[in-house]
């Protein structure tokens, strides 16, 4: 008789999404999980802010060729924009506190000379 380990991966495919910090975002993890719903996976753990791992019925690959998603992927299209949207943000940071630093430092020298 196989032991239960081998049993659950013979019925079981298991996968990870990985998305730097954004699943500490309760509302984003949720929508990334329902995304992924749509081929069949289910969230097993929340491993870290970082990692979600994920599982299906070895069964659901026989409806993959429908999907217009692909399965396997490790990241879905809501991560990806998100993921931009949160990098142009920062940018915008960034650049403006060097706008502001360049700006305190002319200040500075105009003062001095």
């Amino acid at each position: 008789m196989p032991n239960d380990a081998q049993t659950d991966t013979q019925q079981w495919e298991f996968k990870f999404l990985r998305c730097h910090r954004l699943f500490s975002d309760v509302k984003f993890l949720q929508k990334a999980i329902s995304e992924e719903a749509e081929a069949g996976w289910d969230l097993v753990e929340k491993l870290d802010d970082n990692r979600v791992r994920l599982r299906r019925p070895v069964s659901a690959r026989e409806n993959d060729r429908s999907r217009e998603q692909d399965p396997y992927r490790t990241m879905s299209p809501s991560m990806s924009e998100e993921m931009q949207r949160r990098g142009k943000r920062n940018l915008k940071v960034f650049g403006a506190v060097m706008l502001a630093g360049a700006i305190f430092f002319a200040s500075l020298l105009f003062l001095l000379e």
